[in-house]
């Protein structure tokens, strides 16, 4: 009799070591693929920069990072901003630890950790469109988003940063607490807006009557104590710059639109049609959200966690931000890639933690809406190329001199 259940069993088994196998293939050829289109992005960067060698992977905002890197606890006045950028410390640290404090590495280190970043994110987003029972090819388009373009070529923070993002909701879905934890305690030290995923954290706590409140001041020390630090050092708070970016002038957003529209100039049409797009990508994903609010007011096997948490609250901030589509395009591409982990995650794998083995497959419409959210997204990364190599900005020239954005 066992012999004759095993023998019946036996195709099940072969289907499911097919489907792992298959995974596995899925996974490496993602990998592959972001790593050589990220690579060929870099060449292509530096082909177009001959003369700028290493610089050229370091923008404006790269080069300050560098500075905070090559004295992370010190004290640096060479820019206006620098209590807004030393209070980022987290990534700049690593650049330096990992560039054994060799000034002329970091900038090396800092593209390599990026393209790291980008290929594990990649991967790991593949691991979740498996488990949320769609293909795992879908996760290119994470890979190839237009803000993490933008990030490879500037040395920008958003590839680590949505790395821990994605290590954090993938540790609550399992249920790894203790790490969930330490990197909700470390991501406001790589961007101070990050601080919405301990709201989300803090709100699913009260909502669960979780852990107690101690636990919420052990996540929130370092970050408060970074904060005075700074202080201390420079004379102001990091959090108290750029308040300007969620506090527009509209008649400046408006003078930034009709330039947009009215211009001629070489790619304008590119550019509206990207801002256009971009919209389309936010209205994608508050979709999502309205889609995980309704599941759980119906209570269809969803229940409000960290995952569904943060979607909602960063969704607020990037609905907040949407003003720089109109006069700061690639820096809203930047703010939108960070919001593809939680699609993914909350949209393919609405799970109670530690529930993610054994469920049912996602619905017919989660899937129907993260794959809006992906095609907006996949659009916007085929315009993100000619726009960034061709430097289309969408801010118009001398528009916001003497403003707090450029002093």
């Amino acid at each position: 009799m066992s012999h004759v259940a095993t023998g019946l069993g036996m195709p099940a088994l072969t289907s499911q070591l097919q489907t792992k196998s298959r995974g596995r293939n899925a996974l490496a050829g993602i990998l592959l693929v972001t790593l050589v289109g990220n690579i060929a992005l870099l060449g292509a960067w530096g082909w177009t920069h001959p003369d700028e060698g290493i610089e050229a992977f370091l923008g404006v905002d790269g080069n300050k990072y560098r500075v905070v890197a090559e004295n992370p606890l010190g004290r640096s006045m060479q820019f206006w901003d620098s209590p807004y950028r030393y209070q980022r410390v987290l990534v700049p640290a690593a650049w330096w630890l990992l560039s054994a404090g060799q000034r002329a590495v970091i900038p090396y280190v800092s593209v390599m950790l990026n393209v790291v970043a980008v290929c594990a994110g990649t991967v790991l987003v593949g691991v979740v469109c498996l488990r949320g029972g769609v293909p795992a090819w879908w996760a290119l388009v994470y890979g190839f988003a237009p803000g993490l373009q933008r990030a490879l070529t500037a040395g920008h923070l958003e590839p680590v940063a949505n790395l821990l993002i994605l290590l954090a909701l993938v540790a609550w879905v399992q249920g790894h607490k203790r790490t969930l934890l330490v990197i909700l305690a470390l991501l406001p030290l790589v961007k101070e807006v990050y601080a919405v995923f301990l709201v989300a954290f803090f709100a699913g706590e009260l909502l669960a009557r979780g852990r107690p409140r101690w636990v919420w001041v052990a996540v929130l020390a370092p970050f408060v104590v970074w904060q005075a630090y700074i202080r201390w050092r420079f004379g102001a708070f990091g959090a108290t710059f750029h308040l300007f970016d969620v506090q527009p002038r509209w008649g400046m957003l408006i003078s930034a639109i009709q330039w947009n529209l009215v211009v001629e100039r070489p790619g304008a049409r590119l550019v509206v049609l990207a801002q256009a797009w971009s919209v389309g990508l936010v209205v994608a994903v508050v979709a999502v959200v309205v889609r995980r609010l309704a599941a759980a007011y119906r209570q269809q096997s969803v229940r409000f966690g960290f995952a569904e948490l943060s979607l909602f609250a960063y969704t607020l901030l990037l609905i907040a931000l949407m003003h720089k589509v109109a006069y700061q395009l690639e820096a809203f591409f930047r703010v939108a890639s960070t919001a593809l982990p939680m699609v993914f995650v909350a949209g393919l794998c609405p799970r109670p933690e530690g529930m993610w083995e054994g469920q049912p497959p996602v619905e017919q419409r989660d899937r129907t809406l993260v794959g809006l959210v992906l095609m907006f997204s996949a659009l916007l990364s085929v315009l993100g190329i000619p726009i960034l190599f061709l430097y289309l900005g969408s801010l118009p020239p001398l528009l916001f001199e003497g403003t707090p954005l450029h002093p």
